[in-house]
């Protein structure tokens, strides 16, 4: 048996201060009371012997994680008084809301409440926690019910078409970055997509429609007749520097992208953006001379300093309501769009876009941009720079390495999420094409 310590206490310490002033006040009526309170107490602790008895059912034992289990939970109360019960579920893999009742002597009762699964797999459910109380709530005891039950989670359909859809865009995202390498005949290939009535069936990608089991096309850039613009993140978190500055690196990316669909006649333009503004626009040209004013575009002053790993809740509500109104009086303009929006907006419809920056930086205005593009049927490609893979060896250290790890982890569900609205692919320092390098020496 277990006592509210709070309650009880405070009974003995009224009745230890009415003895008090019996005492001092040579009064009687003080102790009586004090004493009617202690006999009151003592009563109850001999008259509250709980004995409780119940047997959880659970009748499904497969389920999707959409859905929720049905737990079936008899009770009764074979004691001489009344009591409260409270059921409590323990299993941290289930959610469930806490139940109260009240049980009158020797009474049955059936309840039944559901659980939501927190995760998918397979689980072992014991029987729920019973807390049983006194009607006053001074004392209380926990059995455990009886009913041992194993359960199945299995994925959603819904969760299932989503892991394919980010995993597809994942894998055109890879293919699509494979052929901007320089040397390889395939680049002329810009993207993969289903195949659809009238396509030419030599565009049969035969390698993706096996790993995907749908039959996939590929897209020529020969046969797309748009301009090519490329989004640059030149924010200042962006120009931090590393080992290899991610500036050196936003120059050399630049190099291989431009160099390569210039070679191909493609018109390339650029627009580079900050947090909260466009800061440079090149239109798309197709002439000699462009790759030099692509580079030249890019030139930013460095900020020193590591990289934030951090990476934001994309789906935790910011409280950014005073950014938004203060923001577009720092911007000295109206509205509050920021830096990615503002560039979308200017790339022209139909054109093809390729977006380099921090996908952890500003997920949400990154999504919000990726949604415009896509109405403007600028559809994206997004080139992620990963600030883990920039770091040097000394920075990793035995007591920063869990919150690397942990930011790792959320980038990766971070990256999971965004992907099922366009290709994205990150990327490190390593991820260039040697022919590049040499052909701009």
């Amino acid at each position: 048996m277990k006592m509210e310590m709070e309650r009880e206490d405070l009974l003995f310490i009224l009745a230890s201060l009415l003895f008090i002033q019996a005492f001092l006040f040579a009064n009687i009526v003080p102790a009586l009371i004090g004493a009617g309170i202690m006999l009151y107490v003592g009563i109850l602790r001999l008259s509250f012997e709980p004995n409780v008895r119940g047997k959880r059912i659970v009748r499904e034992d497969k389920i999707t994680e959409d859905e929720t289990l049905i737990s079936r939970l008899k009770l009764r109360n074979d004691s001489k008084i009344p009591l409260k019960i409270e059921i409590i579920e323990e299993n941290p893999n289930f959610e469930a809301e806490r139940l109260n009742l009240l049980l009158e002597p020797l009474e049955e009762k059936e309840v039944e409440y559901t659980l939501k699964p927190k995760k998918k797999g397979s689980f072992e459910l014991e029987g729920p926690i019973l807390r049983v109380r006194d009607l006053r709530g001074l004392y209380y005891e926990e059995l455990r019910s009886e009913g041992k039950a194993s359960v199945d989670v299995y994925p959603s359909v819904e969760s299932i078409k989503e892991a394919s859809k980010a995993d597809k865009n994942v894998r055109f995202a890879e293919e699509a970055l494979q052929r901007l390498h320089v040397g390889m005949d395939s680049l002329e290939i810009h993207g993969l997509r289903e195949f659809q009535a009238g396509d030419d069936a030599r565009h049969i990608d035969w390698k993706a429609t096996a790993r995907l089991g749908e039959i996939i096309v590929r897209e020529f850039l020969r046969e797309f007749k748009g301009e090519v613009y490329l989004l640059i993140d030149g924010s200042r978190e962006i120009r931090r520097e590393m080992k290899k500055s991610k500036v050196d690196y936003m120059s050399l990316l630049v190099s291989q992208l431009g160099y390569y669909l210039l070679s191909r006649t493609y018109p390339v333009g650029m627009i580079v953006f900050d947090d909260f503004k466009v800061l440079k626009v090149i239109n798309a040209r197709g002439v000699r001379g462009q790759l030099n004013a692509l580079l030249e575009g890019l030139k930013v002053s460095p900020s020193r300093g590591l990289s934030s790993l951090k990476v934001p809740k994309l789906s935790s509500r910011m409280n950014n309501d005073f950014l938004k109104r203060v923001m577009p009086f720092l911007k000295g303009r109206k509205g509050h769009s920021s830096g990615i929006m503002e560039a979308s907006s200017r790339v022209p419809v139909g054109s093809f876009s390729i977006i380099v920056t921090d996908a952890a930086l500003r997920p949400k205005e990154l999504i919000a941009a990726v949604e415009n593009l896509k109405k403007k049927k600028a559809y994206p490609l997004i080139i992620a720079l990963n600030p883990i893979l920039f770091m040097e060896l000394k920075d990793l250290t035995k007591e920063n390495l869990p919150s690397i790890y942990r930011n790792y982890i959320e980038r990766e569900e971070l990256v999971r999420k965004i992907s099922l609205l366009a290709p994205i692919i990150e990327v490190g320092p390593k991820d260039l094409a040697r022919e590049v390098v040499e052909a701009m020496k």
